[in-house]
């Protein structure tokens, strides 16, 4: 399911709720994790799709790479990972 979503911290993020709605769906469905992650680091974004909204990170953009375990790791945008990380946390046993 993509969401359009702005690239860059300047850029405005279009569809807040669209983006909300996405990463819920993914955490019921199992496409996102619920677990909080081991590590986390900030890096240029590099074109991968974002885990959350399915757009790329470009390189003028922040893309958080997000380590569950040594097999799964998710990437985001900035936005994307604060809304997953409030979203994740409403499903923490």
């Amino acid at each position: 399911m993509a969401v359009p979503i702005a690239g860059g911290s300047d850029q405005e993020v279009r569809g807040d709720g669209q983006v909300t709605a996405a990463i819920v769906a993914k955490l019921h469905n199992g496409h996102l994790p619920r677990t909080q992650p081991s590590v986390a680091w900030a890096a240029r974004g590099d074109g991968r799709p974002c885990d959350a909204c399915d757009q790329s990170v470009p390189s003028d953009a922040i893309m958080y790479e997000v380590q569950i375990t040594s097999l799964d790791v998710y990437h985001f945008h900035v936005i994307c990972f604060g809304v997953w990380s409030r979203e994740r946390e409403r499903y923490l046993p």
